[in-house]
């Protein structure tokens, strides 16, 4: 199972100060607190090996596999960032350094994630382990702070958008190699889609269509890998794809936002 995105609530530590972020995860870490903070049964953290160009996450049954990820990624992951972006200060290694953790729950607690069904949020707790990891292995401390940043405010381009609203069916937003489907999505949705794509960099996808309600669509672009899309491409990038076949535009801005700022962090002791 991917990693997916999930909403929490707000949270203050004692050695680490943990604050409600966008979406981000919560769990009582103070000292005084009776409650355990959630944590991995047994964690261990090795750096990638350089040569190595995998980035990956997976969960399954009670492990957790995290392949080539940075400090920045994980501290991303662990809070339910939309984007790198408001992730403030670090180390100089903070994207530089990758890690390769591999991470195992308790059986029993594994356990009852299946037997809670839909009551229990699986991803938000795994998330909560993870904040805890970073904590104890990487001495990490942020604070949340409100930052001004780039952002694409994702808006009407035309008239007639080409959008059919739908109130009936349950929702499914699919994307792959260039080709979304969308059932019953709202644009908040689709915002925090468009903002983990390649395409738009470190920015957030803020809704500004005004559009309420749920709609269906298709969406067909070349995806962009750095290099521009070719001329002889079936399709238009993105950008231009959202444009013609939509009627949506990503226009560029600036807006506060929640962020990060990292306080302290260091190198862990590798296992």
């Amino acid at each position: 199972m991917k990693r997916s995105q999930k909403c929490s609530q707000r949270l203050r530590a004692g050695v680490i100060l943990l604050s409600c972020i966008g979406p981000c995860f919560a769990q009582n870490l103070s000292s005084g607190s009776k409650a355990k903070p959630l944590a991995f049964e047994v964690a261990t953290v090795r750096p990638t090996r350089p040569d190595s160009t995998n980035e990956d996450w997976d969960s399954e049954g009670n492990r957790v596999t995290i392949k080539g990820y940075s400090l920045r990624q994980l501290i991303k992951a662990a809070f339910n960032l939309r984007s790198a972006a408001q992730i403030l200060g670090g180390p100089e290694w903070l994207d530089k350094q990758r890690f390769d953790i591999l991470a195992i729950i308790d059986e029993e607690q594994a356990t009852s994630f299946h037997a809670a069904g839909a009551d229990r949020d699986e991803e938000a707790e795994i998330q909560m382990m993870l904040q805890t990891l970073l904590s104890e292995r990487f001495n990490l401390r942020v604070k949340s702070v409100e930052k001004k940043l780039p952002i694409f405010g994702l808006v009407v381009s035309s008239t007639h958008t080409r959008l059919v609203p739908d109130l009936a069916k349950p929702r499914s937003l699919s994307i792959r190699n260039g080709h979304m489907v969308a059932v019953a999505t709202s644009m908040d949705d689709m915002a925090q889609s468009l903002t983990r794509m390649r395409e738009v960099g470190d920015r957030m996808v803020i809704n500004q269509t005004s559009l309420v309600g749920t709609y269906d669509f298709d969406l067909s672009w070349t995806p962009d890998r750095g290099a521009g899309v070719p001329e002889q491409a079936v399709y238009p990038g993105l950008f231009t794809a959202l444009q013609d076949q939509l009627g949506l535009k990503l226009r560029p801005g600036k807006a506060d936002a929640p962020a990060l700022e990292v306080l302290a962090a260091e190198l862990p002791h590798f296992d």
